[in-house]
């Protein structure tokens, strides 16, 4: 409602004053009379306003209030002694300048401490950004695990126990198999050799999926586990060393190997590597986790990391840790650091 007065009255000083032509006495009159008023009902509206604000809880306000307060005695004086009402001067006709410093010392006041308000509520607001942002990929992590440990199950309990129940029927025909032709006795053979290599492969992605060995033999024993395996199945030689200083959280295991994991598919996926090794340090204060190849390598300024190392990089921001990328024709070299 101030601010429709205040518009109304300005409105009305810029109608007057551009009238003041056609009659130049009558109109100064009214023009002079109008500014003075104006004036006054400005400093009304300012008062009124930062009350309105003030009780609406905005602290800072006081300080415009304070100013408005001071500076109204001067503009009162002033306006009263031009319009002629009232004689005499407060502090020798220099109230109006006393309010208006003061009030531009209280002004310059409010000011700072607006933008002391804004930079602690943009640091606040940061703060609640970060954390959200940590719950958000927390959830995330979650839910993967989650639906990690459910596919795992089903396809422990349901897709293992359908293979195992055909194998089971297939072998009960092994008797029999001498009546059969030398090409049928070979395609049986071939049938159960690809029956039993399932059930493996199907127990691999299960045991991957949720590795029941991290919460029995510990991160190192699975990850040794792991490089046995490889050592038998893949084509790159792989080092594994390690040395832990102090027991990591089961939480943390989890994170490490997943990690791991990452970086090996990524070797065996892209890397072409003859060599391969892992480092895994682990001291009281932090984790570190190297990992290097000899394979093709990749141009980190124009290539982009594929899903894997994307997916390394959201974990060890989440822990709050680094990344160290260096690859080139000669090889990669991944270093993580995490706070431990």
């Amino acid at each position: 409602m101030d601010k429709y007065i205040f518009l109304l009255l300005l409105t009305v000083s810029i109608s007057v004053s551009k009238a003041q032509n056609s009659k130049p006495i009558l109109i100064e009159k009214i023009n002079f009379f109008a500014a003075n008023f104006i004036a006054v009902i400005t400093v009304f509206i300012l008062i009124t306003c930062a009350i309105e604000i003030l009780i609406s809880g905005y602290k800072l306000a006081r300080y415009y209030l304070v100013a408005m307060l001071i500076l109204l005695p001067g503009i009162l004086n002033y306006v009263f002694n031009t319009l002629g009402i009232i004689t005499f001067y407060i502090d020798n006709t220099t109230g109006l300048v006393v309010g208006l410093t003061v009030e531009i010392v209280f002004l310059s006041f409010a000011l700072t401490q607006r933008y002391n308000y804004l930079k602690n509520e943009k640091k606040i607001l940061q703060q609640e950004k970060a954390k959200l942002e940590v719950a958000l990929i927390d959830n995330i992590f979650t839910a993967q695990e989650n639906e990690r440990a459910r596919l795992a199950r089903d396809l422990h309990d349901d897709l293992g126990g359908t293979l195992s129940a055909i194998k089971l029927n297939l072998t009960s025909f092994k008797t029999s198999i001498k009546y059969l032709s030398e090409n049928n006795q070979h395609l049986y053979m071939q049938t159960i050799g690809m029956m039993e290599k399932a059930c493996i492969n199907l127990k691999e992605i299960a045991h991957d999926l949720m590795p029941k060995n991290l919460e029995k033999l510990g991160l190192v024993e699975t990850l040794n586990e792991q490089f046995i395996y490889l050592a038998q199945m893949s084509n790159t030689a792989y080092e594994f060393v390690f040395d832990l200083q102090k027991v990591v959280n089961p939480d943390l295991e989890l994170a490490i190997y997943r990690m791991v994991k990452e970086l090996i598919n990524n070797i065996e996926k892209h890397a072409s590597a003859s060599r391969a090794s892992l480092q895994l340090l682990v001291s009281r204060t932090e984790i570190t986790i190297m990992c290097e190849d000899n394979g093709v390598g990749f141009d980190t300024k124009k290539q982009q990391m594929g899903m894997g190392l994307n997916n390394v990089s959201l974990r060890v921001s989440y822990l709050r840790g680094s990344v160290f990328l260096d690859s080139n024709t000669a090889g990669t070299t991944i270093t993580i650091h995490i706070p431990n």
